[in-house]
């Protein structure tokens, strides 16, 4: 009798101290939930960023990069660049896209697309 309530005191010991540490490391743990979960949104938002990159370099291996006329259809079909700016082109002012995939900065083929000033598609550039 007396060593079940050993066992017992000693059970409820380690249960309460337990306790004590989960509860003292409560924010800690909360951070490392966050975390997770950031993680596995920035591995949908690459996986999706793969596969409009994917969709980019088909639509220009395949010479179907000429049927999307403007900012606004390229936008919907392959989502956002990765990298936008204005530049002269020509001596006029077009804005240029970039489209390469989100990881393999440098070791990336790369397709650069042109739109003039009214946002119409000009030309597109492949770089393997």
């Amino acid at each position: 009798m007396r060593y079940i309530i050993v066992v017992a005191f000693i059970f409820l010991l380690c249960v309460s101290l337990c306790g004590c540490c989960i509860l003292s490391h409560m924010n800690e743990l909360i951070v490392l939930k966050r975390f997770a979960a950031g993680q596995e949104e920035i591995s949908t938002l690459i996986q999706q960023q793969e596969q409009a990159f994917s969709r980019v370099i088909e639509a220009v291996k395949s010479g179907q990069m000429g049927m999307y006329k403007d900012k606004d259809s390229i936008m919907k079909t392959f989502g956002p660049p990765v990298f936008s700016r204005t530049k002269i082109k020509d001596g006029t002012p077009c804005e240029v896209w970039l489209y390469r995939h989100p990881i393999k900065y440098f070791n990336s083929a790369k397709v650069y697309i042109f739109f003039n000033k009214n946002g119409k598609l000009k030309e597109w550039k492949y770089v393997p």
